[in-house]
């Protein structure tokens, strides 16, 4: 490796984790200061899965920030993936960490977006086996559902998570006002009943909330924005972008789309003629 991967290595780890100079830093981060709920972070390596835009970076860096409270700050490293194409490069990356940074046995390595990395799983592979990774916690997260249909690391100690874009209800709790309400099963009809009686005097701001939450969605990045409608031409290109990679037309595509919303609202089961219908659409265009 020459002397000027090297450099070009430290100086993007370097910019990526301003803490290794002062642990204060992760305060400024964006992330961190839009951050309404903190979860708990995770004992345990973990491969976190979601769409983009639902929370999986913020999650990164609201651990990061808990363990900095405890832990010597160049033991953590964060890098965002998408920089790199070539699964060399992380691990080439994850290398110089280990080499100039951080020799110590321990570590807490979080590698976002991993899943634009070309066999990404095969580098996180080897790094296991390795001994990169001893006695760590390795978080990774990813957004590519194409690149995870395979068995992606077997026989290492990572569990697979997923994130979802956040119901109504968390919705609710996170940016209007968090409600004591006990969840009930729809068919419980007497105590639904009871408990939408005592939701009463909030119905005026339930209904506005409702309004906004069909208007952004359960993601996280359009509740902070003044123009949600502005980021769903990013999910629109991520979505077409994923399946692209399946070598398929982009006309496959919009034409899927369009009988998907011509079936909204219907009530669709493998056993309906309109579900049936479909899928012989599907078949025609793809054959």
């Amino acid at each position: 490796m020459t002397l000027t991967i090297v450099v070009s290595y430290i100086s993007q780890m370097s910019f990526q984790n301003p803490w290794w100079v002062d642990k204060n830093r992760i305060l400024e981060d964006e992330h961190v200061k839009r951050a309404r709920v903190i979860v708990p972070p995770i004992d345990e390596s973990a491969l976190i899965l979601g769409p983009r835009q639902v929370g999986k970076t913020t999650y990164l860096k609201t651990t990061i920030k808990t363990l900095l409270e405890r832990v010597d700050s160049r033991s953590i490293l964060f890098f965002s993936c998408d920089a790199f194409s070539k699964k060399e490069e992380l691990i080439g990356l994850v290398n110089e960490y280990r080499t100039l940074v951080n020799r110590e046995e321990s570590a807490y390595i979080f590698l976002d977006e991993i899943t634009s990395v070309s066999d990404w799983n095969t580098a996180l592979l080897h790094l296991f086996n390795a001994g990169y990774f001893n006695n760590s916690l390795v978080y990774v997260t990813g957004s590519s559902s194409i690149n995870l249909r395979k068995e992606m690391l077997p026989g290492r100690p990572i569990k697979k998570y997923v994130f979802y874009p956040l119901n109504f209800r968390v919705y609710f709790d996170s940016f209007y006002k968090k409600l004591i309400q006990d969840h009930v099963k729809v068919d419980e009809k007497d105590e639904l009943y009871e408990n939408a009686l005592k939701l009463l005097p909030y119905i005026s701001e339930l209904n506005k909330a409702l309004l906004e939450y069909v208007r952004r969605g359960g993601f996280f990045a359009t509740s902070f924005s003044e123009n949600p409608l502005s980021l769903y031409e990013t999910y629109k290109d991520a979505i077409l972008s994923e399946f692209l990679k399946t070598e398929r037309k982009e006309s496959v595509f919009k034409v899927i789309i369009r009988k998907i919303i011509e079936s909204y609202g219907s009530r669709i089961s493998e056993n309906t003629s309109a579900f049936r219908k479909f899928m012989a659409y599907r078949q025609r265009i793809y054959h």
